[in-house]
C-alpha cells in the first residue's frame, strides 16, 4: 500500500508454577510438610484435607482438622485455644526468578483481632524463620490473597524473596488462650 509495514510478534511471559496445592489429589503434595507447634492445645492439630466448607471440587485445608486430635473434629466443630499449626512449602530456588507469587484462597471464622490465619515466606529456615507476611482474622467468606516475592520479606523484612537459592512460604493457623 506504499506505506511503512510494521511486523509484530507477541511474547508470553513464561511463568513456572513451583507447586499446586488443591486438596483433591494426594495431600500433601511434595514439598509440602505440617507441623503442630503448640505445646497448649492438649493434642496434635494439623492441617487435614477435609470436606468441610469448600469453595471447589470436593475438598479443602482444615488448619486444624488432620493430626491425632484434629481429626475427630466435625465439620462445624469450634476451634480450642493455643493452637499453632503450621503448613510449609519448601525450599525452593528464585535465584532466576524476576516475579514471583504465593498464591492462596482462604476461608477464616475466627476470633477477630486475635487468632489468625497467617501467609508467611522466609529466607531462613522453618523452624526459625523469620517469617514475614499477613494475616487475617474474623470472618471472612472465600477470598483470594497473595504474597509479591519482590516485597521486603525475607532477610528479617529488609529485602525481597527473589534471586534466592532457597525460600519458604507457609500458612499457619494461630489462637490465643481466650474464647
Amino acid at each position: 500500500d506504499g506505506g511503512t509495514w510494521w511486523g509484530f510478534s507477541t511474547a508470553t511471559a513464561a511463568w513456572t508454577i513451583v507447586t499446586r496445592e488443591d486438596f483433591e489429589g494426594t495431600f500433601p503434595q511434595p514439598g509440602w510438610s505440617w507441623q503442630d507447634r503448640s505445646t497448649y492445645d492438649g493434642g496434635e492439630f494439623l492441617i487435614g484435607k477435609r470436606d468441610c466448607n469448600v469453595d471447589a471440587g470436593t475438598y479443602s485445608g482444615w488448619m486444624v482438622g488432620g493430626g491425632a486430635n484434629g481429626s475427630a473434629l466435625t465439620c462445624g466443630d469450634e476451634y480450642l485455644n493455643n493452637h499453632n499449626s503450621w503448613f510449609i512449602y519448601g525450599p525452593f530456588d528464585t535465584s532466576a526468578a524476576t516475579a514471583g507469587y504465593f498464591d492462596f484462597d482462604f476461608y477464616v471464622n475466627s476470633q477477630a483481632g486475635s487468632d489468625l490465619l497467617i501467609a508467611v515466606v522466609t529466607d531462613g529456615t522453618p523452624e526459625s524463620g523469620p517469617w514475614y507476611g499477613y494475616g487475617f482474622s474474623g470472618s471472612y467468606a472465600w477470598g483470594s490473597s497473595a504474597i509479591d516475592l519482590a516485597n521486603s520479606l525475607c532477610g528479617s523484612g529488609t529485602y525481597d524473596c527473589l534471586g534466592l537459592p532457597s525460600v519458604y512460604v507457609a500458612l499457619y493457623f494461630y489462637s490465643d488462650a481466650s474464647l
